[in-house]
């Protein structure tokens, strides 16, 4: 999929300032492409935002995690969330990106084009995927700015169909072991405070212990009492930026009876302690 979008060069494109005759339709701020992107980002957006990596390899990072990153796929950022990727050491990617404002996060959560289980996903249907992205190219190129209002209304309901499509079809080449596997972690995600009996979950799922640990460690990469605690400290980040609770009270709502071992925990798994994390990234009016 190298060079799919035939441009040589990179480019951002601002269409914040057009104005829109759809007010319901999320509405892209801007778009991005980097042919031969070889610098890594580390940043908390104020925007939300869909990556597509087209070509290329590397990691992608939150929270003191981090996932290989194989083209086809997508990555997104999302507000206030520190955010660690880019390509692998001497090597470059091809990404084309739509950053919406941080407002639109909750209509993303809410229509399933994002979701807070699922940060980074692999582009399946690459045929139809490919036919919306260069549909939306297209229409790019085509855009008459001077013809102001209706064009970016255009580009706002074309990348919703590109979306779609890179997220249409992501279950369908899985083994009947993967999607166990996906149907565990499911679970344990809608319910990631609770204490999990994982030797139970596997039974229940027709795994013995062993083969349960071997499959889950091949698709998630982590051990699953990792991943649990990942997904507690993540949600403590959360607090910690959205509000103004004190950390023992944090600990307790992501199921810590002792402060301390929340504190240890934290800072294994982000680098910092609870409340140098708050100070380097509250929000404002916290």
């Amino acid at each position: 999929m190298d060079g799919i979008l035939n441009c040589m060069d990179d480019f951002p494109t601002h269409l914040a300032p057009y104005p829109r005759r759809f007010s319901a339709m999320p509405k892209i701020l801007n778009i991005g492409y980097r042919p031969q992107k070889n610098t890594w980002i580390d940043n908390a957006f104020p925007t939300a935002n869909f990556s597509f990596i087209l070509s290329g390899h590397g990691q992608y990072g939150y929270g003191g995690q981090y996932w290989d990153v194989a083209a086809p796929c997508v990555i997104t950022q999302w507000p206030a969330a520190r955010l660690h990727y880019g390509p692998n050491d001497g090597e470059t990617w091809e990404e084309f990106y739509v950053c919406f404002p941080g407002k639109c996060y909750k209509q993303f959560l809410k229509s399933g084009l994002m979701s807070e289980q699922r940060r980074m996903w692999p582009i399946v249907n690459q045929k139809r995927f490919m036919a919306a992205l260069r549909g939306f190219w297209d229409l790019l190129k085509e855009l008459d700015w001077a013809d102001r209002v209706g064009w970016a209304d255009r580009a706002d309901i074309a990348i919703q169909s590109v979306i779609a499509e890179s997220l249409l079809g992501a279950e369908t080449n899985l083994d009947a072991n993967d999607r166990a596997i996906n149907d565990i972690r499911l679970k344990i995600e809608m319910n990631y405070l609770a204490d999990h009996d994982f030797d139970e979950l596997a039974l229940d799922a027709g795994f013995s212990p062993s083969s349960f640990r071997r499959h889950w460690q091949r698709i998630v990469q982590v051990p699953p009492g990792r991943y649990v605690m990942s997904l507690r400290i993540a949600r403590a980040q959360r607090y910690l930026i959205e509000t103004g609770l004190c950390v023992a009270d944090i600990a307790a709502k992501v199921s810590f009876d002792d402060q301390l071992y929340f504190s240890r925990k934290f800072k294994q798994f982000v680098g910092v302690c609870p409340t140098e994390y708050r100070q380097v990234n509250q929000m404002p009016n916290q």
